[in-house]
């Protein structure tokens, strides 16, 4: 009787597992189908980096609506379809309420930005239908993003993964990853098209910007008033910030960084800025001096860019770049053509890199 007793439990046992696993590949099947027949991902676009990531990364197109008061645009990258939404006219209650599959670009770089940022965060906990999430966000320039740590799934949150600007502590490419700041869109600076561009290097190098009190960008000025480079470097700076751009003034900037060998670019409140991407985009090779950077970011600073073999002339001081630049004892790293091919393979890996997490963290079920 023992002996039947154990052979019925034995039984009993087999036929569960066999119909829970039976069930459990029957479940990942259903997952793995469904996610084939609905590799869909929206993108919602509440920061300028958004325009970088579709337009400059992904090369998707846009259609403005209502003279861009909607910004749509639709592009089919490794069997994942990304529909774009951006512009003033989408808010939470005017965007598909019925999304499973969602970037979200958010601007976190004030506090005021950040509260902002979070209005749209606690919104998602409301959409039933939403199964995935990746963040981009435009980090703080001191690297003082704390507030976002609660919504990252490992701490409870809703964020499958984000992606961050910024040297931030956040990152661990497990979870969070760096992202690159880029050009400014949001001054409508172009896609530059690199095969196009074949312009001769009438100046050595420039600088063009706003130059805040006690900054490396105010070493630098001191520093080429010093040396007799002034007549070889177009130099142009203000001391008050200016968020907008004329065409004029656009087209003169591009033209300045276009015809110049190297663009000076010293940090302003973060050593990554625009000007980086900007004159990499037109081929002019930037000079930057690896001074450590401010509050919570990692040192060395231009982590991203670096990984990436980013070909940029490194000094430890503004005299030093100067004095070297100006007795020409630089050995150059790239030619302007060759930096703009590796701008395009840098802009083509990190597209292929972001695909590749958003594949991993929304569609495989393992």
């Amino acid at each position: 009787l023992k002996v039947i007793s154990i052979l019925y439990i034995i039984l009993v046992i087999s036929l569960f597992l066999f119909t829970n696993f039976s069930n459990l590949k029957y479940y990942f099947w259903r997952e793995t189908k469904s996610n084939a027949l609905d590799r869909r991902v929206q993108v919602w676009s509440k920061a300028a980096i958004g325009q970088y990531l579709w337009s400059h990364i992904l090369n998707g197109s846009l259609e403005l609506i209502n003279n861009g008061f909607y910004q749509n645009g639709n592009i089919t990258i490794s069997g994942i379809t990304f529909d774009y939404f951006s512009g003033p006219g989408y808010i939470q209650t005017t965007l598909p309420q019925n999304v499973r599959y969602l970037i979200l670009v958010l601007n976190g770089r004030t506090f005021e930005n950040s509260i902002k940022a979070r209005e749209w965060l606690d919104y998602l906990y409301r959409l039933q239908s939403l199964r995935k999430l990746a963040v981009f966000l435009l980090g703080n320039e001191n690297c003082e993003d704390i507030w976002i740590v609660k919504y990252l799934k490992s701490k409870g949150g809703i964020i499958d993964v984000l992606f961050i600007v910024y040297d931030s502590p956040l990152v661990d490419d497990k979870e969070v990853f760096q992202w690159p700041l880029g050009v400014a869109t949001y001054r409508g600076f172009p896609n530059i098209d690199t095969i196009r561009l074949k312009t001769s290097r009438k100046y050595i190098c420039n600088f063009i910007g706003t130059v805040y009190k006690n900054s490396s960008r105010e070493k630098l000025v001191e520093a080429m008033a010093k040396s007799n480079f002034n007549h070889k470097c177009y130099m142009e700076s203000r001391k008050r910030w200016l968020p907008k751009e004329t065409k004029e003034s656009l087209n003169k900037y591009i033209n300045i960084l276009s015809r110049s060998l190297f663009t000076l670019s010293p940090a302003g409140k973060n050593p990554e800025c625009y000007r980086l991407y900007e004159a990499i985009s037109l081929g002019s090779i930037p000079v930057v001096v690896m001074e450590p950077p401010q509050g919570q970011c990692v040192n060395p600073p231009l982590r991203l860019l670096f990984r990436y073999n980013a070909p940029i002339l490194k000094f430890s001081s503004w005299d030093e770049a100067i004095h070297l630049l100006t007795t020409s004892k630089v050995d150059l790293p790239i030619t302007s053509t060759k930096l703009m091919i590796w701008y395009a393979s840098f802009k083509r890996q990190l597209a292929s890199a972001m695909i590749h997490t958003i594949e991993q963290k929304f569609f495989n079920p393992f």
